[in-house]
């Protein structure tokens, strides 16, 4: 019985260290992509951050980040001049005000936040 109990925290213990760094390493590509520029690299870094902090809602690096990368993709939008890019910039911009407030709430002395909040109201 001991034995199957240390088996299954061993267990535990592997997959949380797994899926710990696989959101690092996930965590490093979103950053590469905002790093890159383009529209289809924001929208990638935004799913992947939107995804990231939503599996954590208590991380202020996943919801700082999923702010930044929502406002870049709504901005990049208008500087393209797409033909939605007001509507896209609507919604976008409710929707990182969101993950900005996370963010503020979770590190209230940190700056960072809030440009992304003050930049979408």
């Amino acid at each position: 019985m001991k034995a199957t109990v240390k088996i299954i925290i061993l267990a535990l213990f592997l997959l949380v260290g797994v899926s710990y760094t696989h959101a690092l390493e996930t965590a490093s590509k979103a950053d590469e992509l905002l790093s890159s520029g383009g529209l289809e690299n924001y929208k990638q870094a935004m799913d992947i951050y939107v995804g990231l902090a939503d599996q954590e809602p208590g991380n202020f690096e996943y919801n700082f980040n999923a702010a930044k990368s929502i406002w870049k993709y709504g901005f990049e939008t208008e500087k393209l001049d797409l033909p939605d890019w007001k509507e896209t910039c609507k919604v976008m911009g409710k929707k990182g005000m969101a993950y900005a407030e996370k963010a503020i709430s979770q590190a209230p002395n940190k700056p960072d936040a809030y440009l992304y909040y003050l930049n979408v109201k």
